[in-house]
Formats: structure tokens, C-alpha cells, sequence
């Protein structure tokens, strides 16, 4: 078992400093490291997965808080008009985010970077790029192997693809992908109640220590728990056009049951059907009620409502769209990018990702009634149900 002080004394030693940024953080760290215990019941895998995420966090906390003493300008460096992708859980976010960052006139951050957002203070940016993308490499080789379908079909990944922004919440500790990564539900019922505006503030400077060290205009960001915070995400980048795309929900479900299946495979003996879908069931339905709640017009936020079959039967008419709200049009370059990554990506490259409401023991009219109001404001009628 690990505590909370071998972590940091971890940390400090790899990082070479040992300052992370005042005393805030360490409640939330603290609320992980006790729902890890309670809840996770880990298995070997797990056991050292889950400290090792957090000591690579505290280290990118103290990395950050050197780099800003030595260069205070970095906060002051702007994150002008982001596009900010998210959604419930598969509804598109993944496809949306790298047909978008195809394009050269945008900016995606790519895992290796969101992980480690910061180069050590000091050091040469050409000598240590290697240290930096170690962890990513690891973290996806590691899921290859143990969960070949989750990284070939589910959500390919690879160290130098966009991901999601996420990874730069977790070192504040308040992250609610975490306890979707991992069965965490005292973490996750604690963490819904907590302000999440300070998380937010970490989250944007940790996007300008990612951009000080690789500048880049129109960002593109994406993340589906960001439906957790609205409220957060609005008063850090108060102009940010999100894009908030939508699935009919008995299609969301069991594929999240599928995915939050393989992911909890990785940190605990394997779960079994029944017990994914009541955790994912619940998480989702809460997921979807604070966004209910953040939505209610008007928002300050400029959202673009965006149906999941829009997506996939005309991706670059969404983006079109997009553009035209950013005032920007998709120039040739940008057109024939996208075109091209479009035709080495087709849907189910890897494989077909294969479900169904009846693996998980769900009920498909009991789904269309927990999530009714959802539906109503959102998914437009099928005309053949009509």
C-alpha cells in the first residue's frame, strides 16, 4: 500500500523540486488515495497504475510551479476562442477532435504533451522530449497489451494523437474522468460536491504552460466530462465556442458499458456486466442532470448543438459549420488534410465495436425514461418512429 507522503517524497525526487503549488491540492489528493482504498479493490495492474498516475501528477505540479516562478509571463499568455468539443461519453468527441486537428490551421495537444505538459525547468526542450513522452508511450503500450480491443477498436490511442484535455485536470486532483478510468464512486459522489472554478484555473494554466512551450492559434480542445463543469469552463475561457454533441441514449449506454468494462479490466479483477452498467447507468444519469441544470438559457457559454448522426454521415459539413461560427472558412489545405485523414480513418478501422443493451441487463424503455428529459431537448425524433 502507498500513502500520501511516500507519493510526494516520489515525486520531489524525480522532479527535483519539491514545492507544489501551496496546500490546496492535497484534499482532493487525499480523497483519491481514501476512495482507492475503500472502492478500487486493485489487483496487481492496478495497484501500480494508479499511484504512478499520481506521482507523474505531482510532478508535473512542481515542474509547473518552478516554470512559472522563472517565467511569470506565461501567465499572461492568451487562449483566444477555443474550440472545446464534448458530449456524453461516445457520441463522436474522439472523431470530431482529430478530423479538426488535421487541419494545419489548428491547434490539438496530443497525449504525450497533455500528460506532461511542462519540459523540467532548466533543462534542454531537445534533450528531454524523450523523458517527456516516456510516460505516454508507456501508458499506451501498457493498454495494448492488456486490452487489445480497447486500443484497437474502442479508442485507438497513440502518444502522438490528440487526446483528451483531462489529462490536465488530473493534477488538481478534480478530475471526474477519474472515477469513470476507475471504479471510484465516494471520490466521484465528493468530488460533485466541490467548486470546481479552481480546478478550471489549474486546468487553463496548464494549457498556457502547454502552449509556451509550443505555441499554436485555434485550439482545439475536447473533453465529455466538461458537462461537469459549464460553469467552470465558462469563466476561464469566457469565449470559447463548445461544441456539444448528441447520441440517443440507448446507444450511449452499452457502449459506455462496453468501454468503462475493458477500461476497469485494467486496474481490478474484471467487473462483471450487471455491476458495469449500474455504476456507468449512474454516473451517466448524474452526468446528465448537472448538464440539464448548467444549461438552462441563457448560458454564457456560445454552444453548438451538434446530433451524432450529423457527425458521422457528413463530418465536413460539421466542420464547415464550426468554422462559420469562428467566422473562418476550410481553405484548400485544410480540405484536402481532412479529406485525406478521412479516407486512412473509416469507421471501424480497427474492428467494429460490438454491444448491446442485452449484455448489460439493460432495459431499453427504462433507459428512454431515465433519460426522457434529455431526449426531449436534444435528440430529434427518428422520422421512421414518427
Amino acid at each position: 500500500m502507498f500513502d500520501e507522503a511516500t507519493l510526494l517524497q516520489q515525486a520531489a525526487q524525480i522532479a527535483g523540486f519539491d514545492d507544489f503549488g501551496g496546500e490546496a491540492y492535497r484534499t482532493a489528493l487525499g480523497e483519491l488515495l481514501s476512495s482507492f482504498a475503500r472502492d478500487l479493490g486493485a489487483h496487481e495492474l492496478g495497484a501500480q497504475v494508479f499511484p504512478a498516475g499520481l506521482v507523474q501528477s505531482l510532478v508535473n505540479r512542481a515542474w509547473g510551479v518552478e516554470t512559472l516562478r522563472r517565467h511569470p509571463e506565461i501567465a499572461d499568455l492568451p487562449i483566444e476562442r477555443p474550440i472545446i468539443i464534448t458530449g456524453v461519453f461516445r457520441t463522436g468527441t474522439t472523431l470530431l477532435q482529430r478530423l479538426l486537428a488535421a487541419d494545419p490551421q489548428n491547434r490539438a495537444p496530443v497525449l504525450w504533451e497533455l500528460m506532461s505538459p511542462v519540459d523540467p525547468p532548466g533543462a534542454d526542450p531537445a534533450q528531454v522530449r524523450a523523458q517527456v513522452m516516456a510516460p505516454a508511450e508507456t501508458f499506451v503500450g501498457l493498454v495494448g497489451q492488456a486490452a487489445p480491443e480497447l486500443s484497437q477498436v474502442m479508442h485507438p490511442a497513440n502518444a502522438s494523437w490528440p487526446e483528451e484535455d483531462e489529462w490536465l485536470l488530473r493534477s488538481s486532483f478534480m478530475n471526474p474522468t477519474l472515477g469513470w478510468f476507475f471504479y471510484l464512486p465516494s471520490y466521484m459522489a465528493w468530488l460533485e460536491q466541490q467548486d470546481m472554478l479552481p480546478a478550471y484555473q489549474h486546468w487553463r494554466r496548464q494549457l498556457q504552460l502547454l502552449l509556451w512551450r509550443i505555441p499554436g492559434r485555434n485550439l482545439v480542445l475536447k473533453n465529455p466530462n466538461h458537462l461537469f463543469a459549464l460553469d467552470a469552463l465558462a469563466a476561464v475561457t469566457p469565449d470559447a465556442l463548445v461544441v456539444h454533441l448528441h447520441r440517443d441514449m440507448r446507444e450511449v449506454v452499452p457502449s459506455l458499458c462496453s468501454l468503462m468494462q475493458a477500461l476497469h479490466g485494467l486496474t481490478r479483477p474484471r467487473p462483471d456486466e450487471k455491476t458495469v452498467s449500474e455504476y456507468a447507468t449512474n454516473l451517466m444519469q448524474r452526468m446528465v442532470n448537472r448538464m440539464l441544470e448548467l444549461r438552462r438559457d441563457p448560458h454564457p457559454l456560445e454552444i453548438m448543438d451538434v446530433p451524432y448522426r450529423s457527425l458521422v454521415d457528413d463530418p465536413l459539413a460539421v466542420v464547415r459549420r464550426i468554422y462559420e461560427r469562428l467566422g473562418r472558412t476550410v481553405d484548400e489545405e485544410g480540405a484536402r488534410a481532412m479529406h485525406g485523414w478521412l479516407a486512412d480513418n473509416p469507421q471501424h478501422k480497427g474492428g467494429k465495436h460490438r454491444y448491446s443493451l442485452e449484455q448489460f441487463h439493460l432495459d431499453p424503455e427504462a433507459i428512454s425514461r431515465l433519460f426522457q428529459a434529455y431526449t426531449d431537448r436534444f435528440i430529434e425524433p427518428d422520422p421512421g418512429q414518427r
